[in-house]
């Protein structure tokens, strides 16, 4: 065989070799991340809050937060909540209620 062919598939194995490896690290990194996160959470009651869907005085449709099954009014109000238009940033609000009452944190797959 030629040196030149013979040489290029060493280097193509040890290429996917450091790839394979790589990914493997990868995973493994991932998978003891996740643990401690659940270890951590693990601890922390659930959480009160959860989102729901709302309408703006505009008449668009949103989401708003409840805590316990209730909605969440703004201060000086006993009949204005918050509505958010994406379901995301109604759910970074609801994480921060979260933090401040050191529950556990809700997460969207």
């Amino acid at each position: 065989m030629h040196p030149l062919l013979i040489a290029a598939l060493v280097v193509f194995g040890a290429a996917c070799l450091m790839y394979i490896n790589v990914k493997s690290i990868a995973a493994t990194i991932y998978i003891k991340t996740v643990r401690v996160h659940e270890e951590i959470d693990s601890d922390l009651p659930e959480s009160p809050y959860s989102v729901y869907p709302a309408k703006t005085h505009a008449g668009k449709t949103g989401f708003t937060i409840l805590k316990n099954g209730k909605y969440i009014y703004l201060a000086g109000s006993n009949k204005q909540f918050t509505v958010y238009l994406e379901f995301e940033e109604a759910v970074k609000s609801m994480n921060k209620y979260e933090k401040l009452d050191r529950v556990r944190l809700t997460t969207v797959d």
